[in-house]
């Protein structure tokens, strides 16, 4: 039998090449498309629980921003949002914007942290005695985690008074006029002179100042003296003052999304909100050194639980002679310190009147065009708290080491900029400092213009699910979990301080324009009248590229917790994950979960805190995987199908001209499973050898396309193609098994029942397709499938954007059209034109004895290619017509799509279902000519 295998490949060589050919392109396009189209399968485990709804239904995050604990339990901690800064493009978020089923596509690029400085002014006229000369000493302290932290302000201030007049020239110091005595006494220069021979080599390192005031002048200290004196003092009579730094984080906003997602206009409280597209300026003033001025929304609350204490002190002061040579001296700030002092009182005050009055100082809110605004030359990006898990639900804060280089600055002499109070105490959260580049005109510096404020109160909750921590403002809550927390702590939750690497995080303070942070992120724009060629980013180490932090993503037609929202949600969340490869998150459905936190000792007086603080537990954790969902695996299946109609057709008229032969074997005694081996093995053996020859094909094509693929993707071709070939010989074989010995005188082409007279082409067209109903049927197979499909993805990609989300039999469902779809149906078309043209081949070389007689009867060659023409266009017809109406119903019935789309994308179909059924004509066409009577006569 292997011989007779074996001749019937070498005297049929080119009908089993067609057939091989067949299996090649249907098995490596099933294999290749189904390995490299670009869909993912989302799952979702867990349950919507009762508040659905938050702010918003997806969050996208960059790549890789999750942390260990959240992709083991799917916990996240609060103001997490305020952590990440960076990683997602302007045209990733656009793409998500543009995508089909998204109402709202909120962006929020955190920038950094910047400093403001706030000037916190103390009184002393309360205590002043009647003595004629008084020097007080302020020392300040900074009171944190409920005054468990005690921060130094730095150096002590001093303060000194006079009963004498005084007076302050253009150049020098003040000048206090004794009665008597014709020099003019000089009491700051000794600290003037002091600090003129002495440099901070610390950014937490300070030196003591005086401040030199009469009760019986208006002496201001506004001068350039004055500034030199770090005083600060701006109020009536005798006074001191102590400057703050607020960390404030700074984040770029797009002003319609965010009105549209949490109504954020309805916060403002003064001025105005941002404009849309509202972009930053360029000093008008021509500054060679600036860079843009951007314009801000403030916010009027601050969450930091920092209060600044005074403690004044009166010192004892030797007599007069001794006091003024002193103080005139260079040794001045050592002989005050050594002089005995006594308090006389404290004065504290909390970190929202000071943070109130800083503003009103660093950045008042804008009524003219000109002026820069806050001034900021340096930022810094904070990273997120890292934690070891003790047990369950039980973590452990790790504490992280900050160098002090990251308080360097090229605007200060020193080459420090003055840290915020508990700098050097334990840190939690690593610091990125990024400065201000410097060109050949100076250190570049950018401009802050409040435009208004805006209350983050106002803001509305949505439900408790989405403020914990899901909200970008919402603020930070850290309880005490034990009694010895709540001591520590004064019974009060743990809140943020000025500590930039401290345990708590303050959500956003500041919001500029998304196109504002692209300048204040992007190259220099230098003015015309600068003659350098220079054009460096304006801050170092900027993420220019990729600026975003977040994008919050709320889904158009969701109501509820109902399986349609839930499935419009899903479709866009894996839309989302395909076409940007970015993180993404279902928030709908997360709850409150707290955990208890270890935070170890403090360095400055805190104890170690157990605290409980309000993660949140993702009710519903999403994960992609590489897989292909049941529409893109019946539509590549088609391919398959097709190749298998068109592989029995093919081995069906392979047994049909060898009725003779099979007729012959059955007369020399070969029994019925012996032929149906044979015909079997014969396709078997045609699909091995596609099946090598397309596994090969397949290796050449994965370089080539830049396709990944595994190995055994590329094996998968050969079992692939045996067992589509055995599948579809299978019928052809048992038909060949069924033979008769009589087989061998029966003509191959003999009609069933009565064909009636043909009086015309077309009669004769029709009657030839009713000759072999079932060949005529495969021929048709092909495009019924093919123009159904096309049928329902043209109306959805017409319709809906190529995606479809309804009910299907009571239950949701998604329809997305992909390209990959509209490939695998283009190729499923191709195969069925190809049985089409072989269906047409057949015919004319069966029926060549008849077709040459009707020549020599006096036929023309173009009634005979009529009649091949009109087989194809009824063949096209039948399979056409018929999946167009399948198309329209399922569409219709099924998947809810409207009539009118389903009619337009039917006629589209249908059409073409004909027109590649009458291309399929054109190959056959070209053996009309050659059925010649003698030739025929020859070949019988």
């Amino acid at each position: 039998m292997r011989d007779f295998i074996w001749s019937q490949f070498r005297h049929r060589r080119a009908r089993a090449g067609v057939l091989a050919l067949a299996i090649v392109v249907a098995a490596v396009s099933f294999v290749l498309l189904t390995s490299t189209a670009k869909t993912s399968s989302l799952q979702i485990h867990g349950t919507i629980e009762s508040s659905f709804r938050p702010a918003y239904d997806i969050l996208v995050r960059p790549r890789g921003s999750k942390s260990a604990l959240e992709q083991r339990q799917g916990l996240v901690p609060p103001n997490y949002l305020s952590g990440i800064f960076g990683g997602i493009t302007f045209t990733q978020w656009r793409r998500i914007l543009s995508m089909q089923g998204v109402d709202v596509a909120a962006p929020v690029a955190n920038i950094g942290y910047v400093l403001a400085p706030g000037v916190q002014q103390l009184s002393l006229n309360r205590y002043l005695a009647k003595d004629c000369r008084e020097i007080f000493r302020v020392e300040t302290q900074w009171l944190a985690h409920g005054g468990s932290s005690r921060y130094s302000g730095g150096a002590p201030a001093y303060v000194y008074t006079t009963c004498h007049r005084a007076r302050m020239p253009h150049f020098g110091g003040v000048q206090e006029l004794v009665p008597g005595d014709r020099r003019a006494r000089r009491p700051c220069d000794g600290f003037m002179n002091y600090f003129r021979l002495r440099r901070e080599t610390s950014p937490f390192q300070s030196f003591p100042y005086i401040t030199c005031l009469s009760t019986r002048s208006d002496v201001r200290i506004r001068d350039i003296e004055g500034k030199l004196l770090a005083n600060q003092w701006r109020g009536q009579g005798i006074g001191t003052a102590s400057v703050a730094l607020f960390p404030l984080l700074l984040a770029a906003i797009d002003p319609v999304q965010e009105q549209r997602l949490i109504g954020l206009r309805r916060t403002v409280v003064g001025g105005r909100y941002l404009q849309s597209n509202e972009d930053a300026a360029i000093d008008k003033l021509g500054c060679l050194i600036c860079g843009p001025i951007a314009p801000v929304l403030v916010g009027t609350k601050t969450y930091l639980d920092e209060p600044l204490v005074f403690r004044i002190n009166r010192l004892e002061l030797p007599n007069e002679p001794v006091l003024l040579r002193r103080l005139e001296a260079p040794g001045a700030p050592r002989f005050v310190a050594r002089l005995s002092s006594r308090t006389v009182g404290t004065k504290r005050y909390s970190s929202s009147s000071m943070y109130a009055d800083a503003l009103a100082g660093w950045l008042p809110s804008a009524k003219l065009e000109l002026g820069r605004g806050a001034i900021i030359s340096e930022y810094w990006t904070v990273g997120p708290a890292r934690y070891r898990q003790i047990a369950k639900d039980r973590l452990r804060a790790r504490p992280v080491h900050n160098p002090r280089s990251v308080w360097r600055s090229t605007n200060y002499a020193s080459g420090w900029l003055p840290a915020p109070p508990g700098s050097r105490d334990i840190s939690f959260r690593r610091l990125t400092p990024h400065n201000a580049s410097q060109t050949s005109c100076g250190t570049l510096i950018v401009g802050l213009r409040a435009v208004g404020r805006f209350d983050q109160r106002r803001l509305p909750g949505f439900s408790p699910l989405s403020r914990v921590p899901l909200e970008t403002y919402s603020p930070p809550e850290v309880a005490p979990a034990n009694a010895e927390t709540r001591r520590a702590l004064d019974r009060r939750p743990l809140g943020p301080t000025m500590t930039l690497g401290d345990y708590v995080a303050q959500p956003p303070f500041m919001l500029t324009s998304l196109r504002a942070a692209a300048k204040l992120l992007g190259r220099w724009k230098k003015p015309p009248s600068c003659v350098f060629n220079e054009r460096p980013y304006i801050f170092q180490n900027a993420s220019h590229t990729a600026p975003i932090s977040v994008v919050r993503v709320r889904v158009k037609g969701v109501k509820g917790p109902d399986p349609l929202s839930l499935e419009r949600i899903k479709l866009v969340a894996q839309r989302i994950h395909d076409e940007t490869g970015l993180d993404v998150d279902i928030t709908a459905g997360s709850s409150p979960h707290p955990l208890l936190v270890e935070l170890p000792a403090g360095k400055f007086g805190r104890p170690e805190l157990l605290l409980r603080e309000g993660w949140s537990k993702k009710g519903v954790s999403v994960s992609f995987l590489r897989a292909l969902d049941r529409k893109d695996l019946l539509l590549f299946a088609l391919i398959l199908v097709i190749c298998g109609f068109f592989l029995s057709n093919g081995a069906l008229a392979t047994v049909r001209a060898r009725r003779q032969e099979i007729g012959t074997l059955r007369t020399l005694g070969w029994p019925r499973r012996a032929i149906f081996g044979a015909i079997l093995g014969e396709v078997a053996g045609v699909g091995l050898v596609a099946g090598l020859i397309g596994a090969a094909l397949a290796l050449v094509l994965v370089p080539v396309l830049d396709l990944h693929l595994d190995l055994w993707r590329v094996v998968l071709v050969i079992p692939l193609s045996v067992g589509l070939a055995l599948i579809a010989g299978l019928g052809p074989a048992v038909l060949a098994g069924r033979g008769e010995p009589l087989d061998a005188l029966r003509p191959p082409v003999a009609g069933r029942g009565r064909l009636g007279r043909v009086r015309s082409v077309l009669a004769l067209a029709m009657a030839n397709l009713r000759r072999l109903p079932a060949r005529t049927l495969l021929g048709a197979a092909g495009l019924f499938v093919g123009v159904s499909a096309l049928t329902v993805l043209v109306a959805i990609e017409r319709s809906f954007g190529g995606t479809l989300v309804g009910t299907l039999l009571g239950n949701a469902v998604s329809v997305q059209v992909r390209g990959s779809n509209f490939v695998a149906v283009g190729l499923t078309i191709v195969l069925a034109a190809v049985s089409v043209a072989d269906v047409l081949y057949l015919n004319l070389r069966e029926r060549s004895a008849e077709l040459a007689t009707l020549r020599a009867l006096g036929w023309s060659d173009g009634q005979l290619r009529a009649t091949v023409v009109l087989e194809a266009l009824g063949i096209g017809l039948i399979g056409s017509a018929a999946g167009a109406a399948l198309g329209v119903a399922f569409g219709a019935a099924l998947l809810g799509v409207g009539v009118l789309p389903l009619l337009a994308a039917a006629a589209i179909a249908g059409a073409g279902g004909i027109a590649v059924a009458l291309a399929a004509s054109l190959l056959p066409l070209t053996q009309v000519g050659r059925l010649t009577p003698h030739a025929v006569l020859a070949a019988e």
